[in-house]
């Protein structure tokens, strides 16, 4: 948080910031609960499956219809806070790329501004040009 501060992905102000708060800390407990899912039950194929089709059918879509009014609470610029690509965004666009290439299905489906979301973050010059050379690794 203290580089994008320092970069300008933190928002503008207080109120942009809170909201980046917001997001990280929702995205934090998605993430904890998926590892929970993916590590704790691992020894229960059973249970981990019952488990993940919570996380896919109920966790996911409730926490993203949040994030999607989030996004429209900040007008037609679909970003989190404010009018330029910020931490929460970035959280959000990770989120997606690692229940797609990790969990093997696609969070956003269902929420086309989640989709536009992605588009934009992956579309920035910047971070095109670091996804098109990262390393693939597993998480």
């Amino acid at each position: 948080c203290f580089l994008a501060r320092q970069f300008g992905f933190y928002g503008k102000n207080n109120l942009e910031a809170a909201i980046v708060d917001q997001v990280i800390g929702i995205y934090k407990d998605l993430i904890g609960t998926w590892m929970k899912v993916r590590y704790n039950a691992a020894d229960d194929k059973e249970k981990q499956e019952e488990l993940m089709v919570k996380l896919r059918e109920t966790d996911f879509p409730d926490i993203f219809a949040h994030f999607v009014k989030l996004l429209n609470d900040n007008g037609s610029k679909g970003l989190f806070a404010g009018d330029s690509i910020s931490l929460a965004d970035i959280y959000v666009y990770d989120l997606v790329f690692q229940m797609k290439a990790n969990a093997g299905f696609d969070a956003a489906d269902k929420f086309d501004e989640i989709k536009t979301l992605c588009d934009k973050v992956c579309n920035n010059d910047k971070i095109k040009a670091y996804l098109a050379n990262r390393k693939q690794t597993e998480m």
